[in-house]
């Protein structure tokens, strides 16, 4: 795939080549961004693709039209260990404020796309070639747009039900299925991914399509009250 929009990938590289790779596209002028966070293995992804290892989520921005199969053919790095070189999964089409609210595990994120997960970050663990276009960017995020359950998790941390939720926000019938799947997800503690297998980059997925549930289940919503 061409692009110059913004890509993304997850990378199995030691940290030294991964850091050294992405500051020598940056010197040839193929990148003029990039930031990556280290993640630890959760619970769910022994096995996978990473091998229940730690790995990399990697956010770049092109200067120039770039060939995404030859970008990840910049990240095969011999490994001595292994006949197989380390390297990335696929480079796809990327969004800057949906990597770094998955990066840092979000939780609100995280449940408007119906999922958890065991481990949050910090943001000063996101390394990056310039930290004021990395501050710049964050400064620009409009969480509320991105992630429209904030409400829900003020509703939870004041002790409120989800009924409570519904009629207080509104939430029409045919969402409820989706935002109920939220709410469950904000207050899980565990790791949920909404049917996905490990590893993808979750955040340049559509979202799930909603589940319409019966009338019946709020009445509230009915002609009369919900009275007969």
């Amino acid at each position: 795939m061409k692009t110059s929009k913004p890509i993304s990938t997850i990378s199995f590289n030691t940290e030294s080549f991964l850091r050294g790779k992405l500051r020598e596209l940056e010197a040839a002028g193929i990148l003029e961004f990039w930031a990556y966070i280290k993640h630890d293995p959760e619970p769910d992804e022994v096995g996978d693709e990473a091998g229940g290892k730690e790995h990399f989520h990697v956010y770049m921005e092109p200067a120039k039209m770039v060939q995404t199969t030859e970008v990840r053919a910049a990240f095969k790095e011999p490994d001595p260990a292994n006949d197989k070189p380390r390297g990335c999964l696929l480079v796809e089409k990327s969004n800057f404020d949906n990597w770094y609210l998955y990066a840092l595990h979000d939780s609100d994120y995280l449940a408007s796309k119906g999922q958890s997960r065991c481990f949050s970050y910090d943001p000063a663990q996101i390394v990056t070639g310039d930290k004021d276009d990395l501050h710049s960017k964050v400064a620009r995020i409009d969480v509320g747009s991105i992630t429209p359950y904030i409400r829900m998790a003020q509703y939870q941390r004041d002790g409120k039900d989800f009924r409570s939720y519904v009629l207080g926000e509104q939430i029409g019938v045919r969402d409820i299925a989706a935002y109920q799947k939220a709410w469950q997800m904000l207050m899980s503690t565990g790791t949920e991914r909404n049917g996905r297998p490990g590893h993808a980059n979750e955040y340049t997925e559509p979202e799930p399509e909603a589940r319409q549930m019966q009338i019946e289940d709020y009445p509230e919503y009915m002609p009369g009250g919900g009275e007969p």
